[in-house]
């Protein structure tokens, strides 16, 4: 019978354990990969769970939208405010160009989802401006 050489063993566990180790650190490296993708997800989820808690919160929106519309000088020019489900009709006349860009700056910048804007001039002056925003 012939005799296996020690060096052959000895190599062959040592090709396996320099397999071994280089695999062992791909999938590390494929796991701290993996770990940073779901900790990007979490955080974008995070997100679109607070833009969704700010502009589909309704009452907060409601809240807005009137505070902005009892400020002195849009007070006066409102004539129509109507609440239905699921959307809210706002209208305003005799306004200004200025007044009007100051009106638009304040509505645009808030966290409401403006469904329809109806910007008519009455004269050289004043504009008349009719707001639908989604509930």
């Amino acid at each position: 019978m012939n005799k296996i050489n020690p060096l052959y063993v000895l190599g062959f566990f040592v090709l396996v354990l320099v397999i071994t180790i280089i695999q062992n650190a791909s999938m590390q490296h494929k796991i701290t990969e993996a770990a940073q993708l779901v900790s990007s997800i979490k955080q974008n989820g995070q997100k679109v769970a607070m833009l969704k808690q700010h502009w589909k919160n309704s009452s907060q929106t409601v809240q807005h939208i009137d505070a902005l519309l009892q400020q002195a000088p849009f007070k006066s020019k409102v004539v129509k405010q109507e609440r239905k489900a699921g959307h809210y009709k706002i209208s305003l006349q005799q306004l200004d160009a200025p007044l009007l860009d100051r009106f638009m700056g304040k509505i645009l910048n808030e966290y409401v989802a403006v469904k329809k804007i109806t910007i008519d001039r009455l004269s050289s002056t004043n504009i008349s401006v009719a707001l639908e925003i989604e509930l």
